[in-house]
């Protein structure tokens, strides 16, 4: 099974009182039992790390904890957004932005998603079921 991984989820593994904090770890220890294929993006990173930062209590021990859980145990293969893929995002950005509140970054995960036949999303953010996806 593959399963892209959201900001959200990423972001609770680091932060002990985030309040779907358990909930990640539940449903990651349980991915990890099925040997599920986990990816997320080098946009979705970005947010995180962001977020990480502007944490006032411990952003840079957080962001610290964070590269040493996910980025060196390699629990996700990261999609980079190159030159295609960005310009596929911005095609349907435009698309979507007529009627919908998907950000950029919601885009870019769709492409990658769409790219790579991933049909489950780990994600606290309702926009993934609106494009199609399962969320965990």
């Amino acid at each position: 099974m593959k399963v892209f991984v959201d900001t959200g989820p990423l972001r609770a593994l680091v932060v002990p009182k985030d309040q779907e904090r358990k909930r990640t770890l539940e449903i990651i220890e349980s991915l990890g039992k099925q040997k599920a294929q986990m990816f997320t993006s080098d946009y979705i990173l970005d947010e995180v790390f962001t977020g990480l930062l502007n944490d006032i209590r411990g952003g840079h021990l957080r962001i610290k904890e964070f590269n040493r859980l996910i980025l060196r145990q390699k629990l996700l293969q990261i999609e980079w957004i190159d030159r295609q893929r960005w310009l596929k995002t911005k095609r349907l950005f435009l698309k979507v932005s007529k009627d919908k509140t998907w950000s950029f970054t919601d885009c870019t995960s769709y492409v990658v998603m769409r790219e790579l036949k991933i049909k489950k999303a780990f994600s606290f953010d309702e926009h993934f079921k609106q494009m199609g996806f399962d969320l965990l």
